[in-house]
């Protein structure tokens, strides 16, 4: 049974699905959606939405997305270290957080290759 979300988390997810949304390419890749295929640009749209929210949801959950021969999302935990602020030149703490990991896959490095 899935736990349900907080209300915290589920700004975090929204804020996270606004950023990448708005992270996002825009100009050439916007108007290749959907070349080539019957597909709409609002289908195609809907769809790299849904595929977002779908991995953005399993990190929120600490899941492994995997894609296979594409890539790896993953939640990784970054240890807790002390800092130095640019400013004062002093000592700080940095806590302990988790943050998101991308792996390519074999497919997608060849391709770029």
């Amino acid at each position: 049974m899935r736990k349900r979300k907080s209300k915290s988390q589920l700004r975090k997810v929204k804020k996270l699905r606004e950023r990448l949304l708005q992270s996002r390419p825009k100009g050439k890749s916007k108007n290749r959606e959907g070349r080539g295929r019957n597909v709409e640009k609002g289908t195609c749209k809907e769809a790299v939405d849904a595929i977002i929210l779908a991995i953005t949801d399993s990190l929120a959950r600490g899941e492994k997305v995997t894609l296979v021969g594409f890539d790896i999302f993953q939640v990784m935990e970054r240890k807790a270290r002390i800092g130095v602020n640019p400013q004062t030149r002093g000592a700080i703490q940095i806590p302990a957080k988790n943050v998101p990991k991308f792996k390519a896959g074999k497919n997608l490095k060849e391709a770029v290759a």
